[in-house]
């Protein structure tokens, strides 16, 4: 076996990537953090995490605010792929953005 790359499908690796662009661009744009973290994890399946010591925001509040238009794009983008995408925020306390994809046989269907 070859482990010279993501053992992803091309166009799931093209959302995840503009999922976690999107991410890091809201961090950059409203969180005023000092810290950003970007965690990968493989197995038992992918995630990938966003997380930052910034401002934060009441997240359930936002949750169905057509104005966050960052929020909804990350969701629309993991739809794509069978993925889901959870954010999780406090004001003050910073936001954790996780990009979770399907089993690896979804995947490859």
């Amino acid at each position: 076996m070859n482990d010279d790359g993501v053992p992803l499908p091309a166009d799931v690796q093209v959302q995840v990537l503009h999922v976690v662009q999107e991410a890091l661009s809201n961090v950059r744009k409203h969180a005023h953090a000092t810290q950003v973290w970007v965690k990968v994890k493989q197995a038992p399946q992918w995630s990938v995490e966003v997380c930052d010591d910034g401002c934060g925001f009441a997240a359930e509040e936002r949750a169905g605010d057509p104005t966050h238009v960052g929020l909804r794009i990350m969701h629309e983008r993991a739809d794509r792929v069978g993925a889901t995408v959870t954010v999780t925020s406090t004001p003050g306390a910073g936001t954790r953005v996780v990009l979770t994809l399907p089993e690896p046989r979804r995947l490859a269907a």
